[in-house]
């Protein structure tokens, strides 16, 4: 009688153990879900804040008026728009976080890159056009395409390869 008091104790104590077990697991799958919920929402902040460089990145390259670069910049201090002011490190952990670590792999893979072809390997990965690249360095579009030649050599590539599948490869 004793020891099946005894078993039954141990079987009640292993039967809560599991139960209490199975709550922890419970509860660390819905935090997991909730951590992934919110880096959708950042990613999807993100790629906004991308898409608002780009755009106002556009209406510099395409305007002729003097005033638009000014009134952008003041735009872009009120946004917190990080590729307009030359924020590159806040860039990069953007563009690290919306395109599977890419910066990472960048610098890691290519350690003697220069800060400008980094630049230009993010830009491009996160979808910006010549003249977009161009409007936030300040730069002719023929400018762009020339360090778009000399990244196309530091990375192994002919002349007519296409860089941005190169550097999805990373």
């Amino acid at each position: 009688m004793v020891i099946m008091l005894i078993f039954w104790r141990n079987r009640q104590k292993s039967a809560q153990s599991i139960y209490d077990l199975s709550m922890k697991i419970s509860e660390l799958d819905n935090n997991l879900k909730s951590e992934d919920k919110i880096k959708s929402q950042v990613k999807d902040i993100v790629r906004r804040e991308l898409d608002t460089a780009k755009s106002a990145a556009r209406i510099t390259s395409s305007s002729t008026d003097k005033e638009i670069p000014e009134v952008l910049k003041t735009i872009a201090s009120v946004n917190g728009n990080a590729i307009l002011l030359n924020h590159w490190h806040t860039f990069y952990s953007e563009v690290d976080l919306c395109y599977n670590g890419f910066y990472s792999k960048l610098v890691k893979s290519y350690p003697n890159m220069e800060e400008r072809e980094i630049q230009l390997c993010c830009m491009t990965i996160a979808g910006m056009e010549t003249s977009e690249i161009a409007a936030i360095w300040h730069l002719h579009s023929a400018s762009v395409y020339k360090l778009r030649t000399s990244l196309r050599k530091r990375l192994g590539l002919t002349s007519d390869a296409d860089i941005i599948k190169a550097l999805q490869e990373l």
